[in-house]
């Protein structure tokens, strides 16, 4: 891929309303961010409302791994985290189709256990980490 004839804009706003002209997107990319939203349908359907049709987009997130009543804090990525089902069930319903799926959760546990990613809660709560390219359909 060549970089040089790309442009590249960057937004600062609330992932919910996004002051972005709609089907004008070809590439959004998201990291560690969705988890953490109160409102994750509102943000996936806003992405599927900028992104053009066949529009790729890149999620990385951490996931809890069941559903249980259990609460962390949002600082830690816990309290907000969804299930994979359950991201794959809102992703659908905005209209983003599931491409391709990478299970990162190895490499993060093996960060944290090196010490060279400060959240042990990844660990403590069993969280996976996934990272998901989707195309607007």
């Amino acid at each position: 891929m060549r970089f040089k004839d790309m442009v590249f804009d960057g937004v600062m706003a609330d992932l919910e309303r996004l002051p972005i002209t709609s089907k004008s997107i070809d590439v959004v990319m998201s990291q560690a961010t969705i988890n953490l939203l109160p409102d994750k349908c509102s943000a996936l359907a806003e992405i599927a409302r900028i992104a053009k049709s066949g529009a790729k987009v890149a999620i990385s997130d951490a996931f809890k791994t069941t559903r249980t009543g259990e609460q962390g804090s949002w600082e830690q990525c816990i309290g907000g985290a969804v299930t994979v089902a359950e991201f794959s069930a809102l992703c659908m319903n905005a209209g983003l189709i599931i491409a391709q799926q990478v299970n990162l959760t190895q490499q993060v546990k093996t960060l944290v256990s090196a010490k060279k990613w400060d959240w042990p809660e990844f660990i403590q709560h069993n969280m996976d980490y996934r990272g998901f390219l989707l195309i607007k359909s």
